[in-house]
């Protein structure tokens, strides 16, 4: 059976990604004219195809492939003559000329304008963030080994560092990241951003972010959490899952090594200090044990037991988005090999994942119209927009303005025409046996064309 024909227009109210194009060209141009995103004042000031515009766009165009073929590709669709076609040596001299500043500036910016143009999603007044942290491996370069660490065995040593990523699971945005050294501890960036951590943020912790100084910390700024936490850790835990309630107001007690961490970054926490805490019990099937979840919503009529076990699953919206950031963007594939090379590809990265949920946004009204007339529901397939969406780059933000709108129109159709089918309590038994596949394989010098 043939597939109908999808056309998409942009009627008043789905106008989101026409705005935060706008928004997006507006920052670079701007950008072009600041001093701070430059290395030195004189630099981009000559005239030269590869200007400060042209190198951003490029850089966040999403480099995966090889450099060479990238460029052709890049420069081809902007009507340069062959001849005078950029080389990687100039490419890699013009954007040691931008400070990783400008994509980090550019990162929050993009994320500020989208809360404001998007109708965002809450659950119960609270917009749900995850919190998690994934390994990276980044170029086998000496001088990235002694930054961010090595990760090693018995025959080699490789360079590798950890990124830490704050994720919204209902409206698919990447709100912070960073990189840090695979030997600094998760649970002390936890405790670093909580001070960031707005009125209107729900955060969900696993496992590994339990301790005292969490609890305490949202408690002493007054902001809310959901954690989950390993069994038996405490003697309040191991005494409320043997009363078999589903629910219990407790004490958290602080310990000596909670109050010594404390009392490094000058926060007055003592010795027995106490925060209250609410322990829920969470049934996960007949021959699984069960979990407790440990939060700072107190009140049991506002907040259900009930609501609890659902709530906490939305937490996996963070690992399928490490598993989209690695596999669909390959954020690993870096396009340069020095440090600055590495942090504009991570945030130009991270720009492109949340231009992709915005854009999906803009195309829901009209999915859901497909999906009314079908009997299984239809996602947009994040693989194949991602590959459209950097077809469309150029166009959407280098070519005139006059035509972004018909551009956007015709990428959101051709999203809209590749959709995949939702499948329903999609469940799969874990496999722990060990995967070898790639233990004989040779590491390649070059990336895919």
């Amino acid at each position: 059976m043939s597939i109908p024909y999808i056309t998409f227009k942009l009627a008043k109210n789905e106008k989101k990604s026409l705005k935060i194009i706008g928004q997006i060209r507006q920052f670079i141009r701007q950008g072009a004219d600041e001093v701070k995103y430059r290395q030195r004042p004189q630099d981009f000031t000559r005239d030269y195809i590869l200007t400060f515009t042209t190198t951003t766009t490029l850089i966040l165009s999403n480099l995966t492939n090889s450099l060479s073929v990238e460029l052709i590709r890049f420069f081809s669709k902007l009507k340069l003559d062959p001849q005078y076609m950029v080389t990687k040596s100039a490419f890699s001299q013009a954007r040691k000329k931008v400070r990783p500043l400008f994509f980090s500036d550019l990162f929050e910016y993009v994320v500020k304008c989208a809360y404001k143009i998007i109708k965002v999603k809450r659950w119960r007044g609270f917009r749900l963030w995850a919190m998690d942290g994934s390994g990276l491996r980044l170029p086998d370069i000496e001088a990235l080994g002694d930054l961010f660490g090595w990760h090693k065995n018995q025959h080699n040593r490789v360079p590798s560092a950890r990124l830490r990523g704050i994720y919204d699971v209902l409206n698919h945005l990447c709100v912070r990241i960073d990189l840090k050294s695979r030997h600094e501890d998760e649970l002390t960036t936890a405790q670093d951003w909580v001070s960031d951590q707005p009125k209107d943020v729900l955060m969900i912790y696993d496992r590994g972010y339990f301790g005292f100084n969490l609890p305490w910390l949202h408690h002493h700024y007054g902001t809310h959490y959901l954690l989950r936490c390993p069994l038996g850790a405490t003697r309040s835990i191991q005494a409320f899952l043997a009363s078999h309630k589903k629910s219990q107001v407790v004490d958290f007690v602080a310990g000596d090594r909670s109050t010594r961490s404390m009392r490094k970054r000058n926060l007055p926490l003592h010795r027995y200090t106490k925060v209250t805490v609410r322990l829920i019990r969470v049934e996960l099937g007949k021959d699984q044990p069960p979990e407790v979840l440990m939060t700072n919503l107190l009140d049991h009529r506002k907040y259900p037991t009930r609501l609890f076990k659902k709530l906490y699953f939305l937490r996996w919206g963070i690992e399928t988005y490490w598993d989209r950031l690695k596999n669909i963007f390959a954020v690993g594939s870096f396009s340069g090999y020095s440090q600055t090379a590495i942090w504009q590809d991570l945030y130009a990265t991270v720009i492109a994942t949340n231009l992709q949920s915005i854009l999906c946004a803009d195309c829901q009204k009209k999915l859901n119209q497909i999906n009314s007339n079908r009997y299984w529901n239809y996602q947009i397939n994040r693989n194949i927009s991602a590959g459209l969406i950097k077809d469309y780059f150029v166009k959407l933000l280098l070519k005139s303005e006059s035509k972004i709108k018909r551009w956007l129109q015709e990428l959101l159709t051709l999203m809209l025409q590749n959709l995949e089918r939702i499948v329903p309590n999609q469940s799969r038994p874990r496999n722990f046996k060990i995967m070898d596949r790639k233990r004989h394989e040779t590491e390649k010098n070059y990336r895919r064309v």
